[in-house]
């Protein structure tokens, strides 16, 4: 006889399969002590290991025990005879898919500062947290909360954007932690400003060009143009309340506060 056909001995079989059914309570000893990690597994990933599982437990059956699967009958009507490591195999993954591990999730917990000192919280506006999809919540006593973000973000930064009137809504990165603990967000604040514009007229009620506007006791100002029109953006507030001053050929005409507003032009009438 050929040394190249020789089959292979029933003790080879053995040893082959005990190997594979080792490895076999390997993965199933992994599977049992590390349940909480496959929620971290691709289902992909995992229905692959299971088939592999699945042919190790079959291989061991068929090769040490010489079981076997039998049908009879005609493909459709016929009766199905299923018997040792197809059994076993249809069991694995019966189960597995039964005990599948199903996705886990956790949240984001950001708390909104209005400077580095920690001395004051942010109560309006909104965090944008870029994912899969932006998702973004409203700020309410400091604190934005996102929800059901997959288990698979744990440890990894994401950006967030925070959107709040007066403020810079540069993005910045954070660490999803999984524990509850909120993370930080510290925003710069805008300087104030407000954009004012109006008109110089006489006492007849035409208008004045070249006149020149001082606010504030010169902190700023600014010149009329040919049509008696000024201007000029302040770093204040709005409805903040400035004494204004307009000269006309180096005399005072005009002497009196203003509420500053963007919403509205003002009227000068000088004197």
């Amino acid at each position: 006889m050929n040394p190249q056909n020789k089959p292979v001995s029933s003790l080879t079989w053995v040893l082959i399969s005990a190997a594979g059914f080792l490895v076999f309570i390997c993965v199933a000893l992994f599977f049992i002590f590390f349940n909480d990690k496959l929620s971290n597994i691709k289902l992909p990933i995992y229905f692959f290991l299971l088939v592999i599982v699945g042919f190790i437990a079959a291989a061991f059956l068929a090769g040490a025990l010489k079981s076997h699967a039998k049908y009879s009958g005609k493909v459709a009507g016929g009766n199905l005879e299923l018997a040792g490591p197809v059994v076993v195999f249809a069991l694995i993954i019966y189960m597995g898919y039964i005990f599948r591990p199903i996705a886990g999730y956790t949240n984001l917990k950001v708390t909104v500062f209005g400077n580095e000192s920690k001395s004051q919280l942010i109560n309006s506006g909104l965090v944008k947290l870029l994912l899969n999809k932006p998702d973004s919540q409203n700020i309410q006593n400091g604190l934005a909360e996102f929800t059901d973000i997959p288990t698979d973000f744990e440890g990894k930064e994401v950006t967030v954007i925070p959107i709040v009137d007066g403020y810079y809504g540069d993005a910045q990165q954070v660490k999803i932690n999984g524990d509850g603990i909120p993370v930080e967000l510290h925003l710069t604040k805008k300087p104030d400003s407000v954009s004012i514009s109006g008109i110089v007229i006489d006492k007849n009620g035409k208008t004045v060009s070249n006149a020149i506007i001082i606010f504030e006791d010169g902190f700023a100002k600014d010149t009329t143009d040919a049509y008696g029109n000024f201007r000029i953006k302040l770093p204040f507030k709005e409805g903040h309340e400035s004494r204004i001053r307009v000269y006309t050929d180096n005399v005072m005409r005009f002497n009196y506060e203003k509420v500053l507003s963007s919403q509205s032009s003002i009227t000068l009438q000088i004197h």
